[in-house]
């Protein structure tokens, strides 16, 4: 019996619990539920189950639907020559009303007949209230993106629909998945911008407070108001939970990142499909929600979300996505424009952004640049933004591109189409961050696991892609104000035993290869990088896990850093485990070109793209074999810009890695990364041992939509040790010149990555 679909009404309830006299008799069969509470939209017919459990042996059975219902329900089976005392049995109550129907509310019961000739009452009926609604009443009418829910803490929630009317959008929300008692509501007037004799509807987005710790909630949105499931004109529904205040209960949650929506046909996210059915605690966007690069304006980037949470092909996997679980997310380039850097200055128009003929153009077509910075006469090529549009007033003279128009563009719709909270720094802070939104987010939940929530975008300065230069002037990617707050909660969780510690970035953290591949990244930052992780080493922080997007592959990795130029690297206790694409090409299909790669089985392409991985340190010079403990010590001097990988390998004795083929020669399994496909990972907290299992699902790479309607699949398993109990912390080894506490073995002056 699922409780979505059942409503048992409490004086229904009541009765049933109590030996109801029937004539002077007790009745010999019960139902549960003991009363039937629902609704149908005209020509959407489902099937939900009750059950009968006779107190003793009865025969002849035969169940018998009342004539007002009987055009809406039917029962099966509907007879039985007889039923066993103490034993349940299922049935099977189909709810279906045609198109013709009449919409209303329709009450009545269900009978039950038994003994001898299957005339004597054995059961009190069954009352059942149907309410008949419009057909209208689905999500892809007046609620065409679904709803969601996210930015949950403790007590709070925020919840979010975008409604295709005018008018007012009510959302109610309670611990009954049936509405028929509710927490709280609140009305919101649907927000209409109207540009060029065109209706644009603005998202609604309520915060609700007041609400229970660790406590799961439904939600609804309706068109006007929803009084009662029978008056309901149309609502579309979701539910979330809140975060424990206290404890450990185990976490569950998943993680992606780049959202591809253009021209459609990577829509509508296959990869995503089975998140609904995970049973999570929360999402977390990394970043590239869309592709919305160099939009015209506002109107233009909200477009782009709305063409991202659409239905496609018959089905809508985002918008079901958000509205199964909480979801956080932050933003990285694509929502605004590639590359771009917030805390820089805005890029110096080149000569052509007067008005005047701009020279790039497509097929000899003329395109100009007006003095506004727009473009008009023509498709521009996809150059740079600071080519093809001015980052914000005509003169672009503002002191960061985050002051620009296009910037508080691209950002107003992140805000308006994610469910999060409208938050900005204050107007003390320093200039990169004074006024400016804030998308820094710290979570607790419970003394499972914290959330850090990082903006690498909006404070960083510009990329710089000379080795030494990257080292100058102490460069930032998070802006002088964030990184305070990410050191200062690393240290309040520490201090609260907080087991594990995740900070979410929408770029790794690791080493990848070069770092010249790397320039737009934490490689491109090397002393800020350098100095968070030194700080977790100084303050002894254990169980940290960078969990990053971007790199459209999911992959775990150790990590090593230098806090000077010419320091030699050290091993950091921390991992960084990076996960998708839902939807944009993974990194191996843009950078190798493997004959055969997507007809191979998962195992056997993992195999041949560690190949490839092993011809790019052979051609910089460094050792092969898998990419093992051999590649890179510590104690060494940095040898330049090339880093090597750290796979699997370096997990030992840290993590055990539990799914893949074949065995290597050390019995390791192989399923490290997944690398050629569009994918989502799941990190999951054992409440007793506090064990993390990480898992990656997806579907394999197809570059067109006629390719893809797959089934995601497991992809990658592999976990990370049972913590030590907090407190008991090992003394720094200066030889590995890393803090080896909480991972599981403690050696004294000896190096547990040798």
């Amino acid at each position: 019996m699922h409780s979505k679909h059942l409503t048992v009404a409490v004086a229904a309830l009541a009765i049933a619990g109590t030996a109801l006299l029937m004539g002077g008799c007790v009745p010999k069969v019960w139902w549960s539920p003991g009363a039937v509470v629902e609704a149908i939209a005209l020509g959407e017919p489902r099937t939900l189950e009750i059950s009968l459990t006779p107190t003793e042996d009865v025969e002849d059975v035969h169940i018998r639907v009342v004539p007002a219902l009987a055009p809406f329900l039917t029962v099966e089976p509907a007879s039985f020559a007889s039923l066993t005392a103490d034993t349940t049995v299922t049935l099977d109550l189909t709810l279906a009303a045609s198109d013709v129907a009449d919409v209303g509310v329709y009450d009545g019961v269900i009978q039950l007949k038994g003994g001898k000739k299957g005339k004597s009452t054995i059961a009190k009926p069954l009352p059942v209230t149907l309410s008949v609604l419009p057909a209208k009443c689905s999500s892809s009418t007046d609620f065409p993106n679904g709803v969601a829910a996210g930015d949950v803490d403790q007590s709070s929630a925020v919840l979010w629909a975008r409604a295709d009317f005018e008018g007012i959008v009510r959302f109610e929300w309670g611990t009954d998945p049936n509405f028929v008692q509710i927490d709280g509501y609140t009305d919101e007037e649907v927000l209409v911008e109207v540009q060029s004799d065109k209706e644009e509807f603005i998202p609604s987005k309520v915060v609700i407070d007041g609400l229970l710790d660790g406590t799961h909630y439904y939600y609804r949105a309706c068109r006007g108001s929803c009084p009662s499931i029978g008056q309901l004109e149309c609502d579309v529904r979701g539910e979330f939970r809140t975060a424990h205040a206290q404890g450990q209960h185990g976490l569950r949650f998943g993680v992606s990142s780049c959202f591809d929506q253009r021209g459609g046909d990577l829509l509508p996210f296959d990869s995503i499909s089975d998140v609904p059915g995970r049973n999570l605690d929360f999402f977390v966007s990394l970043g590239d929600n869309v592709y919305a690069d160099a939009s015209k304006d506002a109107k233009a980037y909200r477009s782009k979300y709305r063409d991202s949470l659409s239905q496609s092909s018959d089905d809508n996997h985002l918008a079901r996505a958000r509205a199964a679980t909480a979801f956080f997310a932050t933003i990285d380039d694509h929502e605004v424009d590639d590359g771009f850097a917030g805390g820089a200055p805005p890029p110096v128009p080149p000569p052509w952004a007067e008005p005047k003929d701009a020279p790039f153009c497509k097929d000899g077509i003329e395109c100009k640049v007006d003095e506004d910075c727009g473009r008009s006469g023509g498709e521009c090529l996809a150059l740079p933004l600071d080519i093809n549009r001015c980052w914000g007033d005509r003169n672009c003279d503002l002191d960061f591109v985050n002051e620009t128009d296009a910037f508080n563009d691209g950002l107003e719709a992140f805000q308006d189409y994610l469910p999060i909270r409208d938050e900005f720094y204050g107007p003390n802070q320093n200039m990169r961050t004074r006024d400016r939104r804030k998308l820094y987010r710290y979570r607790e939940f419970g003394k499972d696991a914290a959330l850090f929530l990082l903006d690498q975008r909006s404070f960083r300065d510009k990329a710089e892609l000379t080795h030494i230069g990257r080292w100058e002037g102490g460069r930032t990617m998070l802006g002088a104000k964030q990184l305070a707050d990410l050191k200062s909660d690393l240290r309040k969780a520490d201090e609260r035993g907080i087991t594990w510690k995740f900070i979410f970035l929408p770029e790794p953290i690791q080493h990848l290869g070069s770092d010249l591949v790397q320039s737009d990244g934490w490689p491109g930052y090397p002393e800020e990088r350098g100095a968070i992780l030194q700080f977790i080493e100084d303050k002894g922080i254990g169980h940290v896990v960078f969990v990053s997007g971007d790199i459209h592959m999911s992959v775990p990795n150790n990590l090593v850093y230098q806090e000077t130029v010419n320091q030699t690297a050290r091993f950091s206790s921390s991992w960084d485990i990076s996960a998708g694409p839902a939807a944009h090409a993974p990194l191996v299909a843009k950078a190798f070109s493997i004959p055969g790669l997507a007809e191979k089985e998962d195992w056997e392409q993992n195999g041949l793209i560690e190949g490839a991985f092993d011809a790019l340190l052979f051609a910089a010079g460094k050792p092969l074999f898998g990419l093992g403990p051999e590649v890179f010590r510590p104690g060494l001097p940095h040898e330049g810009p090339v880093y090597p990988l750290q796979n699997y390998n370096r997990f030992e004795p840290r993590a055990t890695l539990l799914q893949g083929q074949p065995l290597d020669r050390l019995g390791v399994l192989q399923s490290w990364a997944a690398a050629y496909h569009f994918s989502w990972t799941e990190f999951n907290i054992n409440r007793v041992t506090q064990k993390l299992t990480v898992r990656t699902f997806g579907i394999r790479y197809h570059p067109k939509k006629d390719m893809m309607d797959e089934e995601p699949d497991l992809l990658v398993k592999f976990e990370l040790p049972t913590p030590i109990p907090n407190g008991d912390r090992c003394l720094r080894d200066i030889q590995c010149q890393s803090s080896n506490c909480c991972l599981g073995t403690c050696r004294k002056n000896a190096c547990l990555l040798d």
